[in-house]
């Protein structure tokens, strides 16, 4: 994934990331998948609700012999059911063969009667047309969708990296907000001092975020060489307790 061009929020300060909109991100997130050569599409509208013809006729199998009689196909299944191993003539059709057709019912075989929907010739004729561009349409439908879900599974990983930074920073801001908020208690504790308010935080919240602390002396105006030398204090007298409790314990 190429980077280092305007739609990447590497580069960008904490502030200049948390002011960027909802818009401001689809843009470069847009702006990054032209960049790598992903497709800008838009997810294809399915296809209206097609309630399909449906057959007019119905065909019963049993065995190879196929009619559209019900109740001879019952008889037949009836017949091979009782009379098995038994061979039966059939009437031959004269566009097949000028022989009589023979049907042997086998041991050990059940006959059941298979219904099957089909079509009559003057129904087919009158549909063919519309189940042919319905086809023809899905068809269309299937193949924009797969394109529109190999460039949505493309784009992810931008989303993911622009999206997921953008998030990751205003989670960060709320909670310097709340960091903010716990240094005012220790200024109202400390009655003003900053140092010692400054000295109280950094010795309770020794293992968030530098860039707290960087907006608490910002915010609240303190000399950066105090702060620091409040801060690098504060750790050095907690380093030291531990030590010592930690001897103490031994």
């Amino acid at each position: 994934m190429e980077t280092g061009f305007p739609q990447n929020l590497d580069n960008m300060s904490h502030e200049d990331i948390i002011a960027l909109t909802e818009e401001d991100i689809n843009h470069r997130i847009m702006l990054a998948c032209a960049q790598d050569g992903i497709p800008l599409l838009k997810e294809p509208t399915p296809l209206e609700t097609w309630e399909a013809p449906k057959p007019d006729l119905v065909c019963y199998q049993v065995d190879h012999v196929v009619t559209t009689n019900e109740e001879f196909a019952n008889k037949l299944a009836m017949l091979l059911e009782t009379h098995k191993g038994e061979t039966f003539r059939l009437e031959y059709d004269y566009k097949i063969s000028d022989k009589y057709q023979t049907l042997t019912a086998p041991f050990h075989t059940d006959f059941p009667v298979k219904r099957t929907p089909y079509f009559s010739q003057e129904n087919y004729a009158s549909i063919k047309d519309k189940l042919a561009e319905r086809t023809k349409l899905e068809a269309e439908y299937t193949a924009k969708l797969k394109e529109f879900s190999l460039a949505r599974n493309a784009k992810q990983g931008w989303v993911d990296d622009i999206r997921g930074t953008w998030e990751d920073h205003l989670q960060l801001e709320e909670i310097i907000k709340l960091q903010l908020l716990r240094f005012k208690e220790y200024l109202e504790l400390a009655k003003n001092n900053k140092a010692m308010a400054y000295s109280f935080f950094c010795k309770t919240y020794r293992t968030i975020d530098e860039i707290i602390y960087e907006r608490i002396v910002a915010e609240f105006k303190i000399p950066i060489g105090e702060a620091e030398e409040v801060k690098e204090s504060a750790e050095q007298a907690m380093i030291e307790k531990e030590t010592k409790s930690e001897a103490t314990s031994n």
